[in-house]
C-alpha cells in the first residue's frame, strides 16, 4: 500500500490537489451533488478557490460525530480499525500517479480488509440511504479500494443523529476499471492538456463560469455553429418557460377568484390551498456587480 503522511493540513491539501480524489472521480462521474466537472477543473488548475466549509456548521458536525460514528461501525460489526492511516495519510493508486486520498478507515479481520466510508446525514436525507449507500460513495469507496488494493468496502452511516445504518460491499473490478478509464482520459483532456469541461446544467458550473469570467473586457468574439446551436436550445426553453409560467398564472388566477375573501379552500380531492394575507418586512440589499447574459437582435 503507497501510503504518504503529511505533517499538518496545508501539506495534506496542497498534495490532495495533485490527485483525483474520491470526492472529485464522484464530481467527474456525475454523481456528485455539490460540485461539477468544470467546478474541478478551475480548483485543479489553481483557477478557482474551494469553497471555504470551515464555517459551514453540517461539516463542523460530521467532523465531530466521525471519531463516534468509527467506534460504533466497530462495535456493532466486530470488525477491527487496520491502524495504519493518519489524519493526514494520502493513499495512492499503485499505477496511475494523478489517482490518490484519504479513506475514512480500513477494517479488517481474519477473512476482510477493505475500505470504511463514514458519513452523517440529516433525517431528511435519511432516504438517500434506504437499501444502499449514495452512489457518490460508492463511487469514493470503490476507488480507495482500488487504491488500497482491498477486496471489500463498509460505509457507516448516522442518519438524523440518532441511528446508525451500515453497508457492506465487495470490491468491483468491472466498474473500477470503467471509472479508471473515465479518470485517465478526464485527466489527460483536462489537467494536462488544460481545457475546460464542457459547461454543463448544474448550479456549480454557474458559479464556476461566474467565477472564472467574473467581468467583461470590452471586446467583440466570433462564434461558430455550437454557439448557434446553444443559443437556439436557449430560446426554445425560454419560450417553453413563458407558456407555462402564463399557465401556471392563469390557473392561479383561477383559483384565487374561486377562493374570494376566504382564508382556506378545500378541493373534492382533499387538497387545500390557503390565501393568505402576509407582510414582507422591508431590507436594503447591498451592492453588488454581476455579469447578465441577454440576446440581442441579429446583426443587419
Amino acid at each position: 500500500m503507497d501510503l504518504v503522511n503529511f505533517k499538518d493540513k496545508a501539506e495534506w491539501l496542497a498534495y490532495r490537489k495533485k490527485r483525483i480524489t474520491g470526492t472529485g472521480a464522484a464530481t467527474i462521474m456525475g454523481a456528485n451533488p455539490y460540485s461539477s466537472p468544470l467546478q474541478l477543473w478551475g480548483e485543479m488548475t489553481g483557477r478557482l478557490e474551494p469553497a471555504d466549509l470551515s464555517e459551514n456548521q453540517a461539516v463542523q458536525l460530521g467532523i465531530k460525530l466521525e471519531p463516534i460514528v468509527r467506534e460504533w461501525f466497530y462495535e456493532e460489526t466486530h470488525y477491527e480499525s487496520a491502524c495504519v492511516l493518519g489524519e493526514f495519510t494520502i493513499v495512492n493508486h499503485p499505477d496511475l500517479d494523478f489517482v490518490g486520498g484519504t479513506p475514512d478507515d480500513i477494517y479488517t479481520d481474519d477473512e476482510h480488509e477493505g475500505i470504511l466510508e463514514i458519513k452523517t446525514t440529516g433525517a431528511h436525507l435519511g432516504h438517500l440511504w434506504d437499501s444502499a449507500p449514495p452512489l457518490a460513495a460508492q463511487v469514493q469507496a470503490q476507488l480507495y479500494a482500488a487504491c488500497a488494493d482491498v477486496k471489500f468496502c463498509a460505509y457507516a452511516v448516522l442518519i438524523g443523529g440518532q441511528t446508525l445504518k451500515s453497508f457492506e460491499q465487495d470490491r468491483n473490478d468491472d466498474f473500477i476499471s470503467v471509472m479508471l478509464e473515465l479518470l485517465s482520459r478526464w485527466w489527460t483532456d483536462h489537467i494536462v492538456g488544460d481545457k475546460p469541461p464542457d459547461a454543463d446544467a448544474t448550479t456549480s458550473t454557474k458559479s464556476a463560469l461566474e467565477a472564472l469570467y467574473p467581468l467583461d473586457s470590452g471586446e467583440e468574439v466570433q462564434l461558430g455553429d455550437e454557439a448557434l446551436e446553444w443559443a437556439a436550445v436557449r430560446e426554445e426553453a425560454s419560450s417553453e418557460i413563458k407558456k407555462y409560467e402564463a399557465q401556471r398564472l392563469e390557473a392561479e388566477n383561477n383559483l384565487k377568484a374561486l377562493i374570494g375573501d376566504a382564508t382556506v379552500a378545500c378541493l373534492p380531492d382533499g387538497t387545500r390551498f390557503t390565501w393568505k394575507q402576509q407582510t414582507r418586512k422591508a431590507y436594503a440589499v447591498d451592492e453588488r456587480s454581476f455579469r447578465v447574459l441577454r440576446r440581442k437582435g441579429r446583426n443587419k
